[in-house]
């Protein structure tokens, strides 16, 4: 027997003790746990809701006709009745709930997106969040502001940016915006150079014309200025350099004594009135005005800044941002072109051809049909003869000049010969129309824009004869002087028989997507000034005096007077005068802007479609002759 030697006893250790308050703490742990997963699984249920919601086609219509509605209110805004009055009171209730929905659609939005850090992470998603709390800025405290009334209708006029929240709902204004700003990294060195240009001139012009503004002649006996049948405004003498009439004497003054400018008195100044010389606003009068106290250096600086910085520098950064939005667009379609290849089949070459053929001999027709095929084959090879569009060329011609030689106060004789020769030429017209369409038939007739222009200015000319037949005209109906001026339209038919012009019409039709939407974008920011000054200036000026902010008509009006640079100068002083400094900075931002940026946009765009669509025709069509 092997007798097993006892070894050591083994020592088990006793079963570990349960804390009672760590056992408490992890259950309450596991519960937490536990909750924040069903939360979870609810938060997922009620972001399912939030992004069936959001991205519901029916909910994007909402939005955008609230957002209309909203651009409808903000131009309602009456100027001249206080803010407190019933009126304006509950326009700006109604825009207080305007922003709650949209405050509504943004929290959507922020959770369908998974949150506010996944919301955030788009920049357009950004841009609707500050449209949206620019809708709160009425509930800032007056006293913030000094009980300022301009800053505080300043800052609550920021509600009119919420039209801009339109561009993230339509593609083509997307598109626009993101190849401007693609393009802005590439254009940071002209602009660079234009404002060192501004810059450095207007020192210049402080260490040269610093007091010219202050002075003028003055009346030895009462210190009146020169009498206005010396000159047409009373502060044209300047003096220094030009000795005052009789009885007067070179005086300075504390204020700026100009009709047209605010001087060099400081850089912010002298700035403005650089750029004003750039814009060619009223630039003539400041050089004569300053050369009466400063003489031939007023000229020098004034042609100088003209030639180097008109002709130079800012032509410069025109062709720089056409030229690198051009680039910009292209890159940009180009990348669209490639992400939609991949889910588009290529279809080209695989469209039937629906023109009309004629049939090989031998091929069966009822009698009936084939005499009507037969009639149309013939009248199709007259309206595609050439010499039949010449004929309707000289026509068109004709038919012009005999709309020229209408004047007020014409004789009878030549009032009936007029009259007679438009029913003949209608009656040509008319015939032509009836031709193609019986030659084309209705579809392939309406598949040439040129012949829906056509028919269009037909029936018109059709509906003003009746009309004038009928002397509707003696009764009071203003209309028919509208349907006598479509007779001009005629003209445009030459487009349709001259094929360089005809050309340039397809070009631009086949970029009218492209031009709409450019358009759209310069429309949509000229309401949105014209609401801002609707805003913050109406009313301060008269109403009935022009221009002016009083209504929003008025106040576009406006906006697109100063978008054609014209006679911008004097309602951007004037405002000036009536309100604040800051009136400055807002008219010479919509020039800036306007003029500068969205208008050499929509030059950049006409450029890139002829770049792309006209020359590769023209290449082609002189490959193919």
């Amino acid at each position: 027997a092997v007798t097993q030697a006892e070894g050591p006893a083994v020592a088990v250790p006793p079963p570990p003790q349960i804390d009672p308050v760590k056992a408490a703490a992890d259950a309450e742990a596991e519960a937490l746990k536990l909750a924040q997963l069903e939360f979870l699984k609810k938060m997922n249920v009620v972001r399912r809701w939030c992004v069936k919601i959001s991205t519901h086609e029916d909910f994007e219509f909402v939005v955008f006709v609230l957002i209309f509605a909203n651009i409808v209110t903000l131009a309602m805004y009456n100027p001249l009745k206080s803010d407190s009055s019933r009126y304006n009171f509950v326009l700006d209730r109604i825009q207080l709930g305007f922003n709650a929905f949209f405050t509504l659609e943004l929290i959507l939005r922020a959770v369908a997106s998974g949150g506010p850090k996944a919301y955030l992470s788009n920049a357009w998603n950004i841009f609707d969040l500050l449209m949206v709390l620019a809708g709160y800025t009425e509930f800032l405290p007056a006293s913030w502001f000094g009980n300022n009334t301009q800053s505080v209708k300043a800052l609550r006029a920021l509600r009119a940016l919420r039209p801009l929240r339109t561009i993230t709902r339509f593609d083509s204004l997307r598109a626009i915006v993101v190849c401007f700003l693609e393009a802005l990294p590439l254009l940071s060195s002209a602009v660079l150079l234009l404002l060192i240009f501004i810059f450095l001139f207007g020192v210049a012009g402080i260490q040269l014309f610093q007091d010219a503004a202050h002075q003028t002649c003055c009346n030895n006996v009462d210190g009146s200025y020169p009498d206005p049948a010396l000159t047409e405004n009373s502060d044209e003498w300047g003096c220094g350099h030009r000795h005052c009439p009789s009885n007067y004497t070179c005086t300075t003054f504390s204020d700026v004594v100009l009709t047209d400018g605010i001087g060099f008195n400081n850089i912010a100044a002298a700035m403005v009135s650089v750029i004003q010389i750039l814009t060619y606003a009223a630039w003539s009068y400041m050089m004569y005005r300053f050369t009466d106290t400063y003489g031939i250096y007023a000229i020098i600086y004034s042609v100088l800044c003209i030639i180097i910085g008109c002709y130079f520098v800012v032509n410069l950064f025109i062709a720089v941002l056409k030229i690198k939005f051009a680039k910009a667009q292209t890159l940009f379609h180009s990348k669209l072109a490639k992400m939609s290849k991949k889910k588009r089949k290529n279809i080209l070459g695989r469209g039937l051809d629906m023109g009309m053929v004629r049939p090989e001999d031998g091929d069966e027709m009822a009698p009936l049909k084939q005499f009507i095929f037969d009639q149309r084959w013939l009248v199709r090879q007259l309206v595609e003869d050439n010499r039949f569009n010449q004929a309707f060329l000289g026509i068109t011609i004709l038919n012009t000049f005999f709309l020229a030689l209408s004047y007020d106060g014409m004789s009878n004789a030549l009032a009936e010969t007029l009259t007679i020769s438009n029913y003949i030429f209608t009656g040509l017209f008319t015939m032509e129309m009836i031709l193609k369409l019986f030659a084309l038939g209705f579809f392939e007739y309406v598949a040439d824009s040129f012949n829906i222009f056509d028919g269009v200015v037909v029936v018109l000319s059709i509906v003003e004869i009746i009309l004038d037949v009928l002397k509707v005209s003696s009764k009071g109906f203003a209309g028919i002087r509208v349907l006598r001026a479509f007779r001009v339209l005629r003209l445009f038919k030459v487009f349709k028989y001259i094929k360089s012009l005809r050309k340039i019409t397809e070009v631009l039709l086949a970029s009218a997507a492209s031009f709409l939407a450019i358009a759209s974008l310069i429309l949509l920011f000229m309401i949105v000034f014209a609401i801002i000054g609707l805003h913050v200036y109406g009313g301060t000026q008269q109403s009935d005096e022009y221009p002016n902010f009083s209504t929003f008509l008025l106040s576009v009006t406006t906006m697109f007077q100063v978008l054609t640079l014209e006679n911008y100068d004097n309602v951007q002083f004037q405002l000036a005068d009536d309100t604040n400094f800051g009136a400055l900075i807002f008219i010479l931002a919509w020039v800036v802007f306007g003029y500068y940026v969205l208008l050499v946009l929509f030059m950049a765009i006409i450029l890139e479609a002829f770049e792309s669509k006209y020359d590769k025709g023209t290449i082609q069509d002189a490959y193919l002759a």
